[in-house]
């Protein structure tokens, strides 16, 4: 029997799930007999994971039942060796005509710039996956495809490897049931599977008891990896076994209906009755902002926001390709306003003043008053150059005693809890009271350049802001549609532009429409305020009433 929740922006879909529907299947078949499935490991461990609303005790699945598909099927198979892990450097060698960089070729994503950052491998191997993924028999394949495929197969085969398409295809044609033969599949974020996915999960679904299907398919924004809508919505299933949350805890009234206007223009969706955000009893109208700057009109999107800064609210910047953000992420650095991704935590560029614990450490102090422990004390004074008899390092000392007080941390070794008696050691007199001053100028002028390139930043913050600036987590987030897909800000500044590729995309209906769900996941995560900007070309990319009013 499969089932399906419907959850549009900000209706709580996954808190319902994991609160409600995972701890009543746990108490009626047992954790063993429930398997939880997303579309990323870190979602499907959350939601097993939180409290039941019913009883306030944590209920979770098994761990071996918990997991993304891959992983799942990973251990099931007894842990292959995975050509994209293991074998890309022999891949590399035997054909380097079709060089694979490790890069995802993706039309609406965080780059645009698959053409110079990517192989002609990574290219090729991307293709052939979302085709495997949608079923599209290699028969309807372009020949170019076809023959790098069949290269590819060969040496999987010859290196007894796996690769990560291959898991599900396994799982489909060699496993009548799902690993560990639970009772009940429940299947998060449904609409980002692949309709190979969802093909396996429903055939595993006839030998369980039910299977729940919980997403939505207006937010499928994943299309590049072949995710498609219509394979959560087929094959039809009758009205009693759907469900559809009604009550959105986000989205206000005015953005509510702006986002309806663009989503509304898609024909094949399943219709969703709901509503927007309560507040205090009452609809919360918000507001929408057109605007006729650009994404490159940054210093005037800066200067809108700062109303919403004050008043404590958070403000994200939106774009539909990350090179739209480099303008504001100029302008926030310049202004030395904190800005993060904290859901794209390897983009370094999103999040300056993340891991960054160099000035923190400076800053910082340990149990003996002013003076910083030991630990403290070398993460930020390994970096200081030699002195030239007044500042920085003592020289020839210097750099000795604190590789030996590298060797006693890595010991453990007693007294480490103050540099009280080795500081006079290591630094000289004018190094010793700025540093005790915690003087951040003289620590950035005697710290090589290349370091001073990383902290002039978090320095510039901490200037401005001072320790709040560094310690508390920022009010602005940027990032792409795709990074902040479930999150939510107070204030969210939008930017509907696209890449020149999926502007030719958008000439067809299926581009269209895929624009349509990717611009509607934007303005939906706005909880108050959504600011759209004015796009920088109107061509194909338009969409009536979500762009400003020209």
């Amino acid at each position: 029997m499969e089932f399906r929740v419907f959850g549009p922006p900000g209706t709580g879909k996954t808190s319902r799930l994991a609160t409600r529907d995972i701890p009543r299947a746990i108490e009626k078949y047992g954790s063993e007999n429930v398997m939880v499935t997303s579309f990323t490991k870190a979602a499907a461990r959350e939601i097993s994971f939180k409290k039941s609303r019913n009883t306030g005790k944590v209920i979770s699945a098994k761990n071996d039942n918990v997991g993304t598909m891959h992983s799942l099927l990973y251990h099931a198979l007894n842990s292959p060796e995975i050509m994209e892990v293991s074998f890309i450097d022999e891949w590399n060698a035997k054909y380097p005509v079709f060089e694979i960089k490790g890069g995802k070729v993706q039309s609406m994503d965080e780059s645009c710039s698959a053409k110079s950052s990517y192989g002609e491998g990574d290219k090729l191997l991307n293709a052939v996956n979302i085709k495997r993924n949608k079923l599209i028999p290699i028969t309807k394949w372009p020949e170019k495809q076809t023959k790098f495929y069949e290269r590819w197969c060969e040496l999987k085969k010859d290196l007894k490897a796996l690769d990560f398409t291959d898991l599900i295809e396994h799982g489909l044609h060699d496993f009548d049931k799902a690993p560990n033969d639970p009772n009940v599949i429940f299947v998060d974020e449904a609409q980002d599977f692949t309709q190979l996915q969802l093909t396996c999960i429903r055939n595993w679904g006839k030998h369980a008891d039910w299977i729940v299907l919980v997403g939505d398919d207006d937010q499928t924004i994943f299309e590049f990896t072949g995710a498609d809508p219509t394979a959560f919505l087929n094959p039809p299933v009758d009205s009693q076994y759907k469900t559809v949350l009604g009550q959105s805890w986000r989205v206000p009234r005015e953005v509510f209906d702006r986002a309806l206007d663009v989503i509304e223009r898609i024909d094949f969706r399943e219709k969703k009755e709901y509503l927007p955000r309560m507040e205090d009893g009452v609809e919360a109208k918000g507001e929408v902002v057109d605007t006729g700057l650009t994404y490159n009109h940054a210093e005037g999107l800066v200067e809108l926001i700062q109303p919403y800064l004050e008043k404590n609210m958070t403000v994200m910047f939106l774009a539909s390709c990350s090179y739209m953000l480099e303008p504001v992420k100029k302008e926030l650095r310049l202004k030395a306003l904190p800005f993060q991704n904290k859901y794209r935590r390897r983009r370094k560029d999103w999040n300056p003043l993340y891991n960054q614990g160099t000035l923190a450490e400076f800053f910082g102090t340990g149990i003996d008053d002013n003076f910083w422990n030991i630990p403290q004390f070398l993460a930020w004074a390994k970096y200081l150059k030699v002195g030239d008899g007044t500042t920085g390092l003592k020289k020839k000392v210097g750099k000795k005693i604190l590789k030996r007080l590298n060797i006693a941390v890595e010991d453990n070794e007693d007294g480490l809890h103050t540099c009280r008696e080795v500081i006079a050691m290591t630094l000289t007199d004018v190094a010793i009271k700025a540093a005790l001053a915690r003087d951040v100028d003289w620590y950035m002028q005697n710290i090589p350049a290349q370091k001073v390139k990383i902290l002039e930043y978090p320095a510039a913050v901490y200037k401005e802001h001072g320790m709040e600036g560094l310690d508390n987590e920022p009010l602005i987030t940027i990032g792409t549609i795709h990074s902040v897909k479930g999150a939510e800000a107070d204030c969210v500044v939008l930017f509907p532009d696209v890449s020149y590729i999926a502007d030719l995309e958008m000439g067809t209906d299926a581009g269209m429409d895929s624009a349509c769900r990717l611009f509607y996941v934007g303005m939906t995560r706005a909880k108050h305020t959504l600011i759209l900007t004015r796009p920088t070309v109107l061509t194909n990319s338009l969409i009536p009433r979500m762009y400003v009013k020209l």
